[in-house]
């Protein structure tokens, strides 16, 4: 799923992915970020760690932030990669999902729909 978001200060990274934040099997792994939160005069990394619990990811993304860049997967129970999450230049959004529960939580959340309604046509 590709999706092209204007970026804003807000919960636009806990907006896409609250379909999943109940998922307590999933552990994250951040190859990469950039995001941005503030301090009075200051703008630390939000994501300092590399590796996150996905009820940690959770609460630490229930903040405002600016998003510029990130990738980070997804691992389940297995071990195996259940999803993929890319976010580059601020706004364009690109998820792989290789499990399909947690595709039907992201349909039934309305995330996707949400954001398209709001934003335009979904990319393929």
């Amino acid at each position: 799923m590709e999706l092209e978001i204007p970026n804003e200060w807000g919960l636009y990274l806990y907006d896409i992915l609250k379909g999943i934040r109940e998922d307590n099997n999933l552990r994250w792994i951040i190859n990469s970020s950039e995001i941005l939160t503030k301090e009075k005069d200051d703008f630390p990394e939000l994501l300092d760690n590399n590796a996150y619990e996905n009820a940690t990811l959770f609460n630490t993304i229930n903040e405002v932030c600016y998003v510029i860049s990130l990738d980070m997967h997804a691992l389940g129970d297995d071990g195996s990669e259940d999803m993929h999450v890319r976010i580059s230049d601020s706004f364009y959004v690109e998820i792989w999902i290789y499990e399909n529960a947690i595709w039907d939580k992201f349909k039934n959340n309305d995330v996707i729909s949400n954001y398209v309604k709001r934003y335009g046509e979904e990319a393929k």
